[in-house]
């Protein structure tokens, strides 16, 4: 399939999309039952058994191979010389070797530019040789793959519509397991071996200057080798695999052009060396097994990071994050931190707009005057009760958007020093009886306020002035409650839910 620069740039943002959520996976024609495929590509290694690995190959020189098969040996040679073999299977080689060698394998229409034919030729041995070492028992790739068609037309292969090469590959969901090589390509976009089932290491075998997302989210691995080489990779999906104990980050191994890196959903309880990934942008590490303290230093985190994703594990603190100064938005939901949630100024950048700290234990939250740019703070889903008291010593003005659901409140006193809130969820809470709107109270800036799941509420009440930015008032799941004349009446553009609430 070709690619125009239209396509490709919607591809890029579908993608960085999914950093903040899951995109759909593509669905996979699987192989037909009576298309027969190459047979020693389907033969499964014993197990327990280790494969001898390619170190070297020279072209052949003797016959049977005639003036074009010869022409395709020299390729092969020429890949194993500048890319780094080392840690692909001999048998797995051979195999591929034998189907690339076929002139019968291959289009008749193939480029006449010398250059252009060699590297039309090379990403193609580079498909048969992925092919070779990871569709064993199990794998779905359509029955067109290895054929004699263009391999632009392919199953997940995508091409340039200006050129032959390659520019993204997708091998989504397509039952390849193994340990997997990444062989460079010149021109190679984007790739994705999501939801397979490759294990051990993945490795980097040679450059590919153009890569920019390597996605290699939902498989087995449990090692990342060689990925300096790719120098202009931006973002790294290694989330929901089988890394574990601390990550290691080095110059080695990881390139520092990499601004997104998903390690979220595997067993890592470190995160070490990152430092050198110094145009780090947006940090996964949620649902591992980090706990207690979680301890942000100079040598291990880079301060370029902007978002930092900590929800789901089990930690009780939060040490050192000042170092942090770009970071803009930490989530902490689903965490062990229990009583006073405590902001420091050696602990919190006051960069941060964004703070989640939901389903919790907490029962306070102390010191918040420093974030001075939080504009929403989640709270939702822990032990707050009785009244949700506001001093200018722990909370902001800057506070836009406040999460207070879900806990066990029955007021709040001091709300009106928050002047620029706009979003006020107090829904799923045990407010009771007449929920009275006060100057003293209630800042005239909201615009949105949630009182729903308040079962004992009987009625809402202020004067019409006092919420003249009032748009939407949401009482759902709250028997025969009712809201006065003023507002029902006379507070233009205000929207109430359910309307029976002004009957």
């Amino acid at each position: 399939m070709k690619l125009n620069t239209v396509t490709i740039a919607i591809i890029f943002v579908l993608t960085f999309a999914s950093l903040s959520g899951g995109a759909e996976a593509e669905t996979i024609r699987k192989r037909k039952k009576d298309t027969k495929s190459p047979k020693a590509s389907k033969t499964p290694r014993k197990k327990g058994k280790a494969c001898k690995k390619v170190k070297s190959y020279k072209a052949s020189k003797e016959s049977p191979l005639d003036a074009e098969g010869s022409r395709l040996d020299g390729i092969i040679e020429a890949l194993v010389k500048c890319q780094d073999f080392s840690s692909y299977c001999q048998d797995d080689f051979m195999v591929a070797r034998e189907w690339f060698l076929d002139v019968a394998n291959h289009p008749t229409d193939l480029p006449k530019d010398d250059d252009e034919y060699k590297n039309y030729m090379t990403e193609r041995l580079i498909l048969a040789l992925t092919f070779s070492a990871n569709c064993k028992d199990g794998c779905t790739l359509p029955n067109n793959w290895l054929s004699a068609k263009d391999h632009c037309k392919w199953t997940g292969v995508r091409c340039f519509d200006t050129s032959q090469q390659i520019a993204t590959l997708n091998f989504t969901r397509n039952g390849l397991s193994g340990e997997f090589t990444f062989f460079g390509m010149k021109s190679l976009l984007w790739i994705s071996t999501d939801g397979n089932n490759l294990s051990g290491t993945f490795t980097v075998a040679g450059a590919s200057n153009s890569l920019i997302i390597l996605s290699l989210s939902g498989n087995k691995l449990s090692g990342f080798v060689g990925g300096k080489i790719l120098t202009n990779l931006v973002s790294l999906f290694l989330d929901d695999n089988e890394f574990k104990d601390d990550f290691i980050i080095t110059e080695e191994n990881f390139p520092t052009s990499i601004k997104g890196l998903l390690l979220n959903r595997n067993k890592l309880s470190g995160f070490v060396g990152g430092k050198i990934l110094t145009n780090l942008v947006n940090l996964h590490l949620e649902e591992n097994e980090f706990k207690d303290d979680f301890i942000i230093t100079a040598e291990n985190f880079p301060t370029s990071i902007n978002i930092l994703w900590l929800y789901g594990n089990k930690l009780t603190g939060f040490v050192g994050g000042k170092i942090l100064t770009n970071l803009q938005t930490l989530f902490l939901e689903g965490n062990e931190f229990k009583d006073d949630f405590i902001i420091t100024e050696e602990n919190f950048p006051t960069s941060i707009k964004r703070l989640d700290l939901y389903g919790n234990t907490l029962t306070g939250f102390v010191g918040g005057k420093i974030l001075t740019n939080l504009q929403t703070l989640f709270l939702a889903d822990n032990e707050f009760k009785d009244d949700f008291i506001i001093t200018e010593e722990n909370f902001p003005t800057s506070i836009k958007r406040l999460y207070l659901s879900g806990n066990k409140l029955s007021g709040f006193v001091g709300l009106k020093i928050l002047e620029n809130l706009e979003d006020l969820f107090l829904d799923g809470n045990e407010f009771k009886d007449d929920f009275i709107i006060t100057e003293e109270n209630f800042p005239t800036s909201i615009k949105r306020l949630y009182l729903s799941g308040n079962s004992d509420l009987t009625s809402v009440n202020a004067d019409a002035g006092m919420v003249s930015q009032l748009r939407d008032l949401e009482l759902f799941g709250i028997e025969g409650i009712t809201v006065t004349e003023e507002l029902c009446n006379r507070r233009p553009g205000l929207t109430i839910y359910p309307d029976t609430a002004c009957a």
